[in-house]
């Protein structure tokens, strides 16, 4: 077997999680979505900055904390501009901050999350005898909560059946001596995939 090739998978989210709270007009737990936008709210030096929710039913808003009586000397002017001109890879960060939504004491939803994979398509050549080792680095810098299963089933255009076969004839794996069929995607996550 010789080595062949290194590639790169980016997995980019195409829409933002759902967030599951308490909703003071419905009278109960209610699904809320992020409008994108924050909302700055200077009191003297220390400022509040929320990344503002809208609940699904009802359309009334909700301000997820991000920074609370922060000095805004303590702030950082690229980070600060971003806050003010509603950057969306911004909102998308914190949308999917697991911590930051433990601390507003909701709960974030990433089924139904639709996502895109950049990177080479990965092409066999049947006529050659020779197998050769793909390397995968897997790029996702947001929880999907997506499984490797999937993203290669997606990928490669297979039935999650066949990637589990693969993985068990040892024609994909990781570095990792795991299931990769049982694990979720990571960021820097190395694949091997021999064709």
């Amino acid at each position: 077997m010789s080595y062949y090739k290194d590639m790169t998978w980016e997995i980019i989210p195409k829409n933002m999680p759902i967030v599951k709270r308490n909703c003071p007009k419905c009278g109960n737990n209610s699904l809320y979505i992020s409008t994108n936008k924050f909302r700055i709210n200077g009191n003297k030096k220390l400022l509040d900055i929320w990344l503002i929710y809208q609940c699904k039913k009802c359309k009334s808003t909700w301000k997820m904390a991000i920074y609370e009586r922060v000095y805004y000397k303590d702030l950082d002017k690229v980070m600060f501009s971003k806050f003010e001109q509603n950057n969306i890879d911004l909102a998308r960060y914190y949308a999917f901050n697991k911590e930051v939504h433990n601390k507003n004491k909701s709960i974030l939803i990433t089924e139904g999350i639709r996502y895109e994979i950049q990177g080479d398509m990965i092409e066999t050549n049947k006529e050659v005898d020779c197998k050769k080792v793909i390397r995968i680095q897997i790029k996702c810098e947001y929880e999907l909560g997506l499984r490797v299963d999937k993203l290669l089933s997606d990928k490669l255009g297979i039935s999650r059946s066949q990637i589990k076969k693969l993985c068990k004839e040892g024609l994909i794996y990781c570095d990792e001596d795991i299931k990769i069929t049982k694990q979720k995607v990571k960021n820097g996550m190395i694949l091997y995939l021999v064709i």
